[in-house]
């Protein structure tokens, strides 16, 4: 009770300091009372501390068994081990909320108190102001109308507990990870109402927008693979990626996010693309709300759902004035989001960005189209059901064509700078077609020869081929610049400096995008399956796998009953071992969710074995059984790993360029104090004596 009543109390405090945060910073940037904006930033980081408190409140509930809340009562129970009673914090509605709201604040707290850039310190006081203003709006939603703190009048003596699909390692991290992408991209959107309203002809927004979106493009990617692992191992159909609503509406942001991450590095070297950046953060945010007013509105049945609730409406309103203001913000500072210089050549950096851009909107977009359809339609009828094939039809040729801007857009240089634009007589250079080709026609000779030997092995399905060929041509890309870089870096003794790390990490995580791709096809490709009834002691045979039933059994697993089947695995004449898939009977729980299916995998290089138990018969000595042999499949996660690792690795060493950025330019504030700059014509250089360490190059 006490503790319940503390974390609602917590709650009502955290929305009093954000909006009285929201009331300083905007009073503060009006009538520039820079001691406003000072406290301001204060109650932020007290919001996060009063946020702090309600989340531990809820911690305690949960773990101490305290059924007189109405959450703990229906999210945990006695039986249910101590890691997943924790992982209830986010696996309802309310507490999700609540999770979501202490994740916001963690991230407002962290731009509050960081040291603004030299490049954009006026932005920092908007985008905190604006945090405070979304913080504000979660923080009423959890306190006045999901409120996890919820007190019943005759308490249980147990819990209901969690989903049985959600019990699993994977259903702990997947939502974790997820949120912590859909909530660090309110801090790059931000930065852009920031840089819209503050400088709007400044560049300086997209380098603090673009490092902070490292994060939750990092983690919004884990979120959508640790999902992948868990439906494959999970859900017993023999899949990672079904286009349930759900898993898209976290792959569109990431799509957009992904292109945002590529096209500011143009605005960041070049000043173009400023318009696209502003529009995909835009779109990118506007997405997550959506995302999140569709999980939580109750207007679609998923495993990944949550009920009907309140919020709906209130979402809605709040997107609609997100969007207002963003549409408004854009048109009246469009003719300021003016390129610096035009795009001289389409063969450039800068042309694949654009037309990398392209693509990943319009496959964002007909994800998001066919993910709405289903939703909208039942506004006005029965309703139209949109199918995997959709999306498989629409995606396939467009992450081929993204595969393949990718690969050439490695080989290309980045326009010429208006300084070296021009030739000795005056004209205007180019691209070089000799040497990017150069540097392409390797990995292009190479993908046609690898399509060759594909039609040659038999395989007769064109843009399977294509596929494949663009995953090679791009991965091979990919692997030429890492050999580069890795050189460079052995060449000047690691002292290539952090751009060439970056670009280390970029090669990384591009060569995982091709290892993914080739996964990805296939896996989809190439999959054997087979439904069969076996009796004990009979076999069926799947891409050279042979499985032999052997029985079934009985045995009990922490709150269930779990029936297993036995199953003698062969290739050929090697025995690989005994796979037992089975079904799980939850105690009293079966009416509410039936028998849950544990697959039986055998993991390979190669190719997974999948089996999935779909029931039996006769006592047990007829099972029906799913087998499925997966090509590749494990270089999806293997990819996955890459393409993370390479983004953090680049993310690491743009964090510590801009560190010693801040470093030099600090030392050449403390030179020129002195009359001692070095390396500028016409500045006088200050007599340094013999022996000291030469002053830097400012």
């Amino acid at each position: 009770m006490i503790a319940a009543l503390t974390g609602q109390g917590a709650l009502w405090l955290t929305l009093a300091s954000l909006l009285a945060s929201l009331a300083l910073g905007v009073g503060g940037l009006v009538k520039h009372r820079p001691g406003w904006l000072r406290t301001a930033r204060t109650l932020v980081v007290a919001a996060f501390g009063l946020a702090t408190i309600a989340s531990a409140a809820l911690l305690f509930l949960l773990v101490t068994d305290d059924f007189s809340v109405a959450y703990v009562a229906e999210r945990s129970a006695r039986a249910m081990p101590l890691v997943y009673k924790i992982g209830a914090w986010w696996g309802g509605q309310e507490g999700s909320l609540l999770f979501w709201l202490w994740l916001l604040l963690v991230y407002a707290s962290l731009l509050a108190t960081a040291r603004p850039d030299r490049d954009a310190p006026r932005l920092w006081p908007v985008a905190t102001a604006v945090l405070a203003g979304v913080g504000a709006f979660f923080a009423w939603l959890v306190a006045a109308l999901e409120s996890p703190f919820r007190l019943l009048a005759t308490p249980p003596a147990d819990g209901v507990g969690l989903n049985p699909l959600l019990q699993s390692p994977s259903m702990l991290a997947h939502p974790a990870a997820l949120y912590l992408g859909y909530v660090g991209l309110a801090v790059p959107f931000a930065m852009a109402v920031a840089g819209l309203i503050v400088e709007p002809r400044s560049d300086g927004w997209v380098r603090v927008a673009r490092r902070w979106a490292m994060v939750p493009w990092f983690f919004l990617g884990l979120g959508i693979v640790l999902g992948g692992e868990w439906a494959y191992k999970e859900l017993g159909w023999g899949g990672y990626w079904g286009w349930d609503p759900v898993e898209n509406a976290s792959l569109v942001p990431w799509l957009l996010l992904t292109g945002f991450v590529h096209s500011a590095q143009a605005q960041e070297r070049r000043g173009t693309l400023r318009r696209w950046n502003a529009v995909l953060i835009l779109l990118s945010w506007l997405s997550v709300l959506l995302g999140t007013f569709v999980t939580r509105s109750g207007v679609l049945a998923s495993v990944h759902a949550f009920a009907e609730s309140p919020t709906g409406p209130y979402f809605m309103g709040f997107i609609g004035v997100v969007a207002a203001v963003g549409v408004w913000g854009l048109m009246s500072r469009w003719d300021a989001l003016g390129d610096a210089r035009p795009v001289a050549s389409a063969l450039s950096r800068e042309g694949a960005f654009i037309a990398g851009n392209l693509v990943l909107v319009s496959l964002a977009f007909a994800v998001a189209f066919g993910t709405a359809v289903p939703i909208v339609s039942r506004l006005f009828g029965p309703g139209i059901t949109v199918q995997a094939p959709y999306f498989e039809r629409v995606s396939a040729p467009l992450f081929t064509l993204m595969l393949v801007l990718m690969g050439v857009g490695l080989s290309l240089p980045w326009n010429p700078q208006p300084k070296d634009s021009q030739d000795g007589r005056g004209r205007r250079r180019l691209v070089r077609l000799p040497s990017w080709v150069r540097r392409l026609l390797p990995a292009i000779g190479g993908s046609l020869v690898f399509g060759g030997l594909l039609w040659a092995g038999g395989v007769r399905r064109p843009l399977l081929i294509l596929g494949l060929m663009a995953a090679f041509l791009a991965g091979g890309m990919a692997l030429a610049q890492l050999v580069r870089e890795l050189s460079m870096q052995w060449r000047r003794r690691n002292a290539g400096g952090w751009g060439s790390l970056s670009r280390l990490g970029a090669a990384v995580a591009h060569a995982g995008v091709a290892v993914l791709a080739v996964g990805v096809v296939a896996s989809t490709a190439f999959q054997a399956e087979l439904s069969r009834s076996l009796q004990v002691g009979q076999s069926a045979s799947v891409a050279g796998y042979t499985f032999r039933f052997e029985g079934m059994s009985m045995r009990r697993v922490p709150g269930a009953t779990e029936v297993y089947a036995s199953l003698s695995l062969y290739r050929g004449d090697r025995s690989l071992g005994r796979l037992e898939p089975a079904k799980r009977l939850y105690d009293g729980r079966m009416a509410e969710f039936g028998a849950t299916s544990e697959v039986a995998l055998l993991r390979q290089v190669e190719s997974d074995v999948y089996v999935a138990l779909a029931g039996w018969d006769d006592g047990g000595r007829v099972a029906a059984f799913e087998f499925y042999v997966n090509p590749m499949v494990n270089w999806i996660w293997l990819g996955s790993l890459l393409m993370l690792a390479g983004t953090g690795l680049a993310a690491w060493a743009l964090s510590m360029a801009r560190q010693a950025a801040e470093r030099k330019a600090a030392a050449c504030l403390a030179l020129s104090s002195k009359g001692a700059f070095t390396g500028q014509a016409g500045v006088p250089v200050a007599r340094v004596p013999q022996q000291a360490a030469p002053p830097p190059t400012c």
